[in-house]
């Protein structure tokens, strides 16, 4: 029996997904693979480093024509998705130029992905995944209620007290 799944046993497999993708296309991913794992990050407390490394990161994705995205970026530069979010809310102390570098090329990155979904380029379904797992976004709504004091009557502590009833210990246990 051959090695691999052929189409035929692919189609049995609910674990197999076909990849619609040439062989071209899965050599020029594996290539950026592995360009992210030889390269040797910067020290993330260099600001100039970082700076130069992110560029570096675009710059090889338009060369090769691969779709830029945060985490290939945040294992560019040597860190974690993780990691760059503790930089990013202040959890972890890293130059002031670095941390502001990283939001940047998080609305970079943001951004990019806007546009492929609004020129029809990225599923709807994909778009709207990576707004909530990068960009903070959600479908929640919230609901917020105010009433006027004004039209509720204000009753005073004698009224409040001929309105409710009061009961004795006695007639408690009787009941």
């Amino acid at each position: 029996m051959p090695r691999g799944n052929t189409k035929d046993n692919r189609s049995k497999s609910p674990f197999v997904v076909d990849i619609d993708a040439s062989t071209d296309d899965m050599r020029a991913l594996s290539r950026y693979a592995l360009n992210i794992f030889e390269h040797n990050a910067p020290n993330i407390n260099d600001a100039d480093a970082v700076k130069e490394c992110i560029l570096e990161y675009f710059s090889m994705c338009e060369h090769d024509g691969i779709r830029p995205s945060n985490l290939g970026l945040y294992a560019y530069v040597g860190l974690s998705k993780q990691q760059v979010s503790n930089i990013v809310n202040g959890r972890d102390k890293v130059n002031p130029i670095t941390r502001d570098l990283l939001k940047k090329a998080q609305v970079t990155l943001s951004s990019y992905r806007e546009g492929l979904a609004m020129n029809g380029k990225l599923n709807p379904v994909t778009a709207i995944f990576w707004s909530k797992n990068f960009d903070g976004m959600t479908d929640t709504q919230t609901l917020e209620i105010q009433t006027d004091r004004n039209d509720a009557p204000q009753l005073t502590q004698e009224e409040l007290n001929k309105r409710i009833p009061v009961y004795s210990d006695i007639e408690q246990e009787e009941r």
